[in-house]
């Protein structure tokens, strides 16, 4: 064997760091494992987290809760295919249901239950799904139930084994202390093929001991003693490579990402392996970011990040987009970084506590030389000879070339100059130097003197005086921008136009103005101190705020890419323009820049189009040509689900409730490693709602007192409002079953049940109301009878003497007319009087009986008057059957029209009609002169008539004839 060294070759990478400050349980991260939603979980020595890219979530061990983990410290991550969590600690297996938070606890056998130290130190998945289970004493796999198999008998001498693509089972056997294979370990252990090999070193503990195997089956055979080494061999052909590499560290882990490289994770750093033409090789990487050296291991997220865990220096993370981002901090120097100029790899940064100049030829990260220590430069700029200028606040004007040399100064002594609140300097083509002060500014040129520009007075238009900013157009125009507005000059310094910033109603609405550019449409974007972004066109001013995707209103800087493309820095962050949404984009951790203070005035461009911009993080250096903004659709998950505050499982994208709760909240989130700065919600309740609802500060929405149906919430993510409409969908079904009472089953059969209950209760009391109708009746018969027995034997008996007496008058007397009427009379009361009893005698009468007592009631009247002929039509089709009280009202309806045209007609003839067909229909037709229209109006007989017609609901009708006379018509509504 060939005992190797690492090749020392730098390989930088920065990363972002994280700790217990940022709410990490415990700084010592020994595993790292993202879900499937897009969740980052880290183990540490207390506890386990979950991290969505903004937050972390805790879970603890707690002794007294068998529902926690079963111990705090946590040295493996896996997931099942059921979206299960196994977690394996210092002494036991866990699985975590991600949905309630709640844990159970699994054991390779019964006697582990009362183990104090059982770790499962690695969780292996194969490509069918199971996980492999791998400890210094037993080995086993979780299958697709989920359920936890032991395997027996001939893995238990192995220690730390791995699984290779064909199902081999590769380990050390510390009995024979040589390389053993059991092949296809999953199939029959006990009768498995076990093959041995030697090992090329055996002065080492078993206990650390390691083995990782890479996509091309090599199995990396790896110690974590103290002088950390790595032997290889080929799973295929069977052999060990001729070579060993040694480390002056231990090797904590070997880790490989997609890409195919491999990474090691060491107490003195971390350092890439790789295989090439002359053996395996190791680069040492510089992890720029990470706090300490001793690295625990490493991991790589579906999005490339690769993320690394270490001894007490946390959890830190990289992304490929963070080369195009760099940060100098200056903290060692206690100095806040205002602006940066470089030009030909020569930097020069202006601080609150002096000058720093970096020569990057070497890359040299540190400052070569320092200037005017403890004082703030208050301004920078570099003219056209690549000469750089600077301002000392209250002291002068400094000229250094690119050797670090001073060349010139100015100060305010013996001339107009005044800095007093310096606040910037540029260089414009033609090389003119401008200053801005709090009270105007001043310009030098090329024959040495400064020109002051501090009276603004006769301006038309008041813009201030405190100057900010300066540009230059294509045009050779310089706009000043001013705490009331811009004032544009000509490329001679004669004034051209204002734009006031200073009213309400202004364009550009009561703000100061930062900073001016030009795009290459020539469109001219105007940063203020309020009111975000403005775009100066031909046609007007459009205005951009954080309703267009800006992290902030308060614009402290604006600058333009080779690209084209306007970027802007704000008190809380920095945004380029997306031309083709419109809008902007905040730059996030995502993209490898954390949230940061963007300062006044402080961005600028180098020769080589880089931007550097001076922020509370120290400088920050975008490599803006490169950078391209992550336009891909972001995924939405529903994160969470309460009832009534409790977690809730789902199965499969469908939940089943009992009625009876009372709210139901959902969180969302992305399936992804890191939720971008900003972020936009819409939801809908399918069932419930037809609209989509936006979210653009929450993540999270609450429903209350929920129908009992079958519903499904919907939700999407992006990272603009307009992209939502095309952004994939994420459903939950929901089935909330009612109470039983308002269940289908349960109102058929208390229909049923109410129906037979009904049903008896009808008959009940139809047989009651029966026997009552006919006791009733059999009462209203009895007391007919007895009326008219009393009718009969009483009046009648007195109406008959009385018409006895009279007729023995008449005998006597010779007045016989009047005795003749009061005859009439009488006999017209025994008439009315034997009709009455006819009608109470009957309780039914029938239509027909009806019809030929009146027939004979109208004969008997006729008699009386010899000049009428009376006439019946009967057309009877209908037989029906008359109530007493129906029978008397039309027997006295008809009897009055009878007896009006009788004594009133003067008629001839009389048609009496009787119809029985759909309705029952009479009437009584003459053809005489009628009868004046003063007693149809006010007749008490007519009006009798009528109430009797409105009792029993029948229409009576009195109509003239076309040939002369009445027709009297009562017929049935």
């Amino acid at each position: 064997m060939l005992l190797l060294s690492f090749v020392n070759t730098n390989a930088q990478y920065r990363f972002i760091n994280y700790n217990v400050s940022d709410g990490l349980s415990q700084n010592s991260v020994h595993c790292i494992f993202q879900d499937r939603d897009g969740l980052i979980w880290i183990g540490t020595q207390d506890g386990l987290n979950s991290f969505d890219g903004k937050s972390f979530k805790k879970y603890r061990a707690n002794s007294l809760d068998s529902t926690t983990l079963s111990d705090q410290f946590v040295l493996s991550i896996e997931e099942d295919n059921k979206g299960f969590l196994w977690v394996g600690t210092r002494n036991g297996l866990n699985k975590l249901n991600k949905q309630t938070g709640k844990f159970s606890r699994y054991y390779l056998t019964t006697e582990e239950k009362n183990f104090i130290n059982s770790p499962y130190s690695k969780l292996i998945k194969d490509n069918a799904g199971r996980i492999f289970l791998s400890k210094n004493n037993r080995k086993g796999f979780i299958n697709k139930k989920g359920e936890v198999v032991a395997l027996d008998t001939i893995a238990n001498p192995f220690v730390f084994a791995v699984i290779d693509e064909n199902e081999n089972l590769w380990g050390f056997n510390f009995k024979k202390k040589k390389l053993c294979t059991i092949e296809k370990c999953y199939s029959n252990i006990n009768t498995s093929k076990v093959i041995f090999y030697d090992f090329p070193f055996v002065d080492f503990s078993i206990d650390q001991l390691k083995f990782e195997i890479d996509s091309n089956q090599i199995l990396y055979c790896y110690t974590s003693e103290q002088n950390g080494r790595i032997a290889f061999f080929n799973t295929i052909t069977r052999k060990w490579e001729k070579q060993i590499v040694e480390l002056q560290a231990a090797i904590n882990q070997i880790y490989f990402t997609k890409d195919g490289k491999g990474w090691v994770s060491t107490d003195n750093g971390l350092y890439q392996i790789s295989q090439t033409k002359n053996g395996f090789q190791l680069i040492r990487v510089e992890t720029i970011g990470v706090q300490g050296s001793s690295i625990l291991c490493t991991y790589q997220d579906k999005q490339s990040n690769l993320w690394v865990g270490t001894a007490n220096g946390g959890l830190s993370f990289h992304n490929l987009s963070f080369n195009n981002f760099s940060i100098t901090d200056f903290n060692e120097f206690g100095a806040t970084v205002l602006k940066a100029v470089e030009v030909n790899k020569k930097r020069w940064v202006a601080t609150s506590k002096g000058l720093f100049f970096f020569n990057l030829i070497n890359d040299k990260q540190s400052p070569s030389k320092s200037y005017f220590d403890n004082k703030k430069i208050s301004a920078i700029t570099i003219d056209n000879s690549n000469n750089v200028w600077v301002a000392v606040d209250r002291e002068g004007i400094y000229v250094f070339n690119l050797l670090g040399r001073q060349i010139n100064n100015f100060s305010n002594r013996g001339s107009d100059l005044k800095l007093e609140g310096v606040l910037n300097l540029f260089c414009d083509s033609s090389g003119r130097i401008y200053l801005a002060t709090e009270s105007g500014f001043f310009v030098y040129t090329a024959d040495n003197s400064w020109i002051p520009f501090v009276d603004f007075t006769k301006n038309k238009v008041n813009t201030g005086k405190y100057i900010l900013s300066f540009f230059e157009d294509v045009q050779k125009q310089i706009w000043v921008s001013k705490n009331l507005g811009i004032d544009v000059y000509s490329k001679n310094l004669a004034l051209l136009f204002s734009i006031s910033s200073a009213k309400k109603e202004d364009k550009i609405s009561r703000t100061i103005i930062t900073g001016c550019e030009e795009d290459a449409e020539g469109n001219i974007w105007i940063a203020t101190l309020s009111n975000g972004v403005y775009k100066y066109t031909n046609t007007g001013f459009k205005q951009y705020t954080t309703a267009n995707g800006l992290s902030g209103n308060i614009i402290t800087g604006i600058t333009k890419d080779k690209q084209n493309r306007i970027w802007v820095t704000s008190s809380t962050g920095i945004n380029i323009f997306n031309r083709k949404q419109n809008q902007f984009y905040t730059l996030s951790t995502n993209d490898g820049i954390l949230t940061a203070d963007y300062f006044l005035g402080g961005l600028s461009k180098n020769d080589k189009g880089q931007i550097l911009a001076a922020s509370s993080l120290g400088l920050v250096v975008i490599d803006a040509d490169n950078y391209f903004i992550n336009e891909k659709n972001v995924l939405a998950r529903i994160n969470e689900v309460k009832v009534d505050g409790q977690n809730v499982e789902t199965n499969f994208s469908k939940l089943q409730l009992n009625a009876g709760f009372k709210t139901i909240s959902f969180e969302f989130a992305l399936k992804e490693a890191f939720q971008p700065e900003k972020i936009f919600y819409q939801y809908r309740m399918v069932g419930l709602d037809t609209n989509w609802y936006l979210l653009s500060e929450e993540s999270k929405i609450t429903y209350s007192n929920l129908p009992s149906k079958n519903i499904r919430l919907e939700v999407r993510a992006a990272q603009l409002p307009q992209k939502l409409v095309n952004a994939p969908i994420e459903q939950l079904y929901i089935e909330i079953h009612p109470f039983f009472w308002q269940t289908t089953w349960f109102w058929v059969l208390m229909i049923i049940l109410l129906n037979v209950v009904t049903a008896w209760t009808i008959i009940f009391l139809n047989k009651y109301k029966q026997q009552k109708f006919a006791q009733v009746q059999q009462k209203i018969q009895d007391e007919r009878t007895r009326i008219s027995r009393d009718l009969h034997d009483n009046i009648g008996a007195y109406t008959t003497a009385l018409i006895a007496g009279i007729d023995q008058i008449k005998g006597k007397s010779n007045d016989t007319d009047e005795l003749n009427g009061l005859s009439d009379y009488a006999k017209s009361i025994m008439d009315y009087l034997r009709e009455t009893i006819w009608v109470l005698n009957h309780e039914k009468i029938s239509i027909v009986d009806f019809t030929d007592r009146f027939k004979n009631y109208a004969v008997k009247i006729a008699k009386h008057y010899p000049q009428l002929s009376v006439n019946f039509i009967t057309d009877l089709q209908n037989e029906r059957v008359l109530t007493p009280e129906l029978s008397l009202n039309l027997f006295r309806i008809m009897q009055e029209a009878l007896q009006n045209a009788c004594k009133h007609s003067s008629a001839t003839e009389i048609i009496i009609g009787f119809m029985s067909n759909d309705i029952i229909k009479l009437f009584v037709k003459d053809n005489g002169v009628g009868f004046p229209f003063h007693m149809e109006a006010s007749g008490n007989g007519i009006f009798n008539m009528k109430k009797r017609a409105e009792e029993i609901k029948f229409d009576l009708s009195i109509g003239r004839e076309s040939l002369g006379g009445i027709n009297i018509c009562v017929a049935e509504k």
